[in-house]
């Protein structure tokens, strides 16, 4: 379990490089520096691979570098599957980087920052709380 971290979705990581955050653009750096916020590599390689600004990459690279690691598995991945067939037939629609999230979320006790909506219904069938600052 990794108390007080938080993990950030996709959405979180681009609006940031982006420059996208607005008002949460300074508790996003101060958790940052802090060492709070984290997400899996998968998270970062989605980010990177959707830069339309190759000069941006590096940032990217530097915040997959510096956030605090989580441990995923095999069987954090079948954990994700089976999330995300519960979640389909809830009518739930997560991509599958949402749903290795949850599963970390859940076995981490983490909350997830994320601007999709789809989290909002997410969190509704799954013991995951939001995070929004």
């Amino acid at each position: 379990m990794h108390a007080g971290l938080i993990i950030a979705g996709p959405s979180v990581w681009q609006r940031a490089v982006d420059g996208r955050l607005g008002g949460r653009r300074v508790p996003f750096e101060e958790l940052l520096r802090r060492g709070r916020l984290t997400a899996p590599g998968a998270v970062f390689a989605r980010v990177l691979a959707g830069l339309d600004v190759p000069s941006r990459a590096e940032q990217v690279r530097c915040w997959a570098m510096a956030a605090p690691p989580l441990a995923h598995s095999r069987e954090t991945w079948l954990a994700a599957g089976d999330l995300g067939a519960h979640l389909r037939r809830l009518g739930v629609d997560l991509d599958p980087i949402g749903h290795h999230l949850a599963a970390l979320c859940i076995r981490e006790q983490c909350p997830i920052w994320s601007f999709d909506p789809a989290w909002d219904a997410a969190v509704q069938h799954l013991p995951i709380r939001r995070f929004d600052p």
